[in-house]
């Protein structure tokens, strides 16, 4: 579509109250004049007709400002007194289904407001690009035949970005957070020290210590006491182990979600990823950054601050509260030690023969008999934990290497790139600047001096 017909009412300056524009004819459209003359007002008039106040250089409209752009085939937009309609001749429709409607016609603002040049050069879409940026785009003028194959290798280097990001998400990541939920120490820990309570027994040191413990009952009471507070501190300290691994798990994996929202934003349904450009377009406009809806994220935003925070806190209150078990786990430790010091036959004793002795009534066949299965149970369980952690490492290496191998070709793929857009640059320069001078000759002539 080509504009034939602008009109500006009330645009930002008490110099140029209106400005109409009939029968525009040609083919691009050239704005000419001296200072002051109203180039760049009608540049800013056109931009705020097209996408509002946000795309105005350094001019801010008023509330009474009118912008009406009528195209060649028929269709007029309408922008002012803080609304906008557009209508197609058979219907018109006003405010985001009216931007709706125009950027499925002319396309998105980025793209659109490129083919705006005017004086404030800091504020050209090209001033704002990056190195990269700018080569590719000279490239898209100039047809360089170098173009289709980098875009193959970009295509290829996005390709493996992905994939490489769902195995970490899928595959990788829920076979370590099994491999952490293994707890062998603990089991084997348990079994160090039924294995000693087996050799106590089989010695006959279980009724020693059994006989000693019988005779001084204030000593016994005493010990029990201290056992049980130190069992309860442990629970509490497995506890919050657990805690503290999924709150770090649950920080890790928003941290991860902002990476990649960062990086590329998918489809929560379908999977599918949403070009970066259109989604901060579509964040800019208030919309859905998946879909393009109309919702405000100012809620979402919100919450996903809140919890970020509130998953920090808990890391920290957790770590502090785990430190301070520790602290009394260690004096508890500490007064056992110290009456069993005093207590040679006592030496020997751990939290698990006292529990076993307690709760089998200080019988000592009774404690032998437990201790045996439960000697048979936990071996078992050691056996077999460190089987499925074997199996669960195995698979992990093979995801590994295989993240391993897609990481070197995606490292060889960015190679390439960076390769082609360095070797071919001196090329590019020369042919944009030729091809710069002679479209800009072209209408010098007409111009004037």
């Amino acid at each position: 579509m080509k504009i034939s017909r602008l009109h500006i009412d009330g645009f930002a300056v008490e110099d140029y109250q209106t400005i109409t524009k009939e029968d525009i004819a040609g083919g691009d459209l050239l704005l000419k004049g001296g200072n002051r003359s109203g180039k760049t007002l009608t540049i800013n008039a056109l931009l705020y007709a097209l996408y509002g106040p946000r795309a105005t250089l350094g001019i801010q409209p008023g509330r009474t400002s009118t912008v009406e752009i009528q195209f060649d085939n028929g269709h007029q937009l309408h922008r002012g007194g803080g609304g906008r309609s557009y209508d197609d001749g058979t219907e018109e429709v006003e405010k985001e289904a009216a931007e709706d409607l125009l950027e499925e016609l002319i396309g998105p603002e980025d793209i659109t407001t490129l083919q705006f040049v005017h004086s404030e050069t800091d504020k050209l879409p090209l001033s704002r690009l990056s190195k990269p940026q700018l080569i590719q785009s000279i490239r898209q003028i100039i047809g360089s035949n170098l173009q289709q194959e980098l875009e193959d290798y970009r295509d290829e280097r996005d390709s493996l970005e992905q994939e490489i990001e769902q195995v970490r998400r899928t595959e990788l990541a829920p076979v370590q957070r099994e491999l952490e939920e293994i707890d062998i120490g603990q089991v084997e820990s348990r079994l160090e020290k039924i294995e000693k309570l087996q050799s106590l027994i089989d010695t006959g040191r279980i009724e020693i210590i059994r006989d000693r413990l019988l005779e001084n009952e204030e000593l016994n009471e005493e010990l029990q006491d201290l056992y049980d507070r130190k069992r309860t501190i442990e629970q509490e300290l497995r506890k919050k182990d657990r805690q503290l691994r999924e709150a770090r798990r649950y920080t890790q994996e928003v941290n991860d979600l902002i990476l990649n929202a960062i990086e590329e934003l998918s489809c929560p349904v379908c999977d599918q990823v949403v070009a970066e450009s259109t989604a901060n377009h579509r964040l800019d406009r208030g919309k859905c950054p998946h879909c393009g809806q109309d919702r405000s994220l100012d809620d979402l935003k919100t919450n996903l601050r809140s919890r970020v925070e509130s998953a920090d806190d808990t890391v920290n209150q957790l770590e502090a509260g785990i430190e301070e078990l520790k602290e009394e786990q260690a004096e508890i430790e500490n007064e056992i030690d110290s009456i069993q010091a005093s207590i040679p036959d006592l030496s020997d004793l751990n939290d698990l023969t006292k529990f076993t002795l307690e709760d089998n009534n200080y019988d000592i066949e009774a404690v032998a008999e437990r201790t045996k299965n439960e000697l048979e149970q936990h071996r078992a369980e050691v056996d077999r934990l460190n089987t499925q952690k074997q199996s669960l490492e195995e698979e992990r290496d093979e995801i590994q290497d295989s993240l391993d191998e897609m990481d070197e070709s995606l490292e060889q793929v960015t190679e390439r790139i960076d390769e082609l857009e360095r070797d071919s640059f001196e090329e590019i320069v020369m042919s944009f600047q030729e091809k710069w001078s002679e479209n800009y000759e072209a209408p010098c002539w007409r111009i004037g001096p």
